[in-house]
């Protein structure tokens, strides 16, 4: 399970323009809101949670409504690695990019027997995004 990297020449434009809901899940205020408004510029639609338990009702109530779930990692209430195999239990499709404020090495400690256990009985591994991608 390796981390999808996107390297690219610093001054090659990338395009990030998309269309569709999105459910951005972290715990810091400022974060969500500086990731809503730069989404909402490149086209998305973004519903914000605070935490693990809030996205898990937000997404229960309308599972096919999001094109994908950007989830932190480290959160009160309802921790990341519980909130995606909830999230993967109602919908085994939904993409969902992690994010963390801490370095990668800390933030993904443990989550290596987290991902092989949580995906035994899944058809597509869980994709895990470090930097720029599209």
């Amino acid at each position: 399970m390796g981390i999808i990297r996107t390297h690219r020449r610093p001054d090659t434009p990338i395009d990030v323009r998309g269309s569709g809901n999105l459910l951005v899940v972290d715990d810091e205020a400022m974060v969500r809101n500086l990731a809503k408004f730069a989404l909402e510029r490149c086209g998305y639609t973004v519903e914000l949670a605070q935490n693990g338990q809030e996205a898990l009702n937000a997404f229960a109530a309308r599972p096919d409504a999001f094109a994908a779930v950007i989830l932190d990692l480290t959160m009160p209430v309802m921790a990341g690695e519980e909130a995606l195999d909830r999230l993967w239990q109602l919908r085994a499709d939904i993409p969902v990019p992690l994010s963390s404020g801490f370095s990668e090495e800390e933030a993904l400690k443990g989550w290596e027997r987290a991902y092989r256990v949580s995906c035994r009985s899944r058809t597509r591994p869980p994709r895990r995004l470090s930097g720029a991608s599209h």
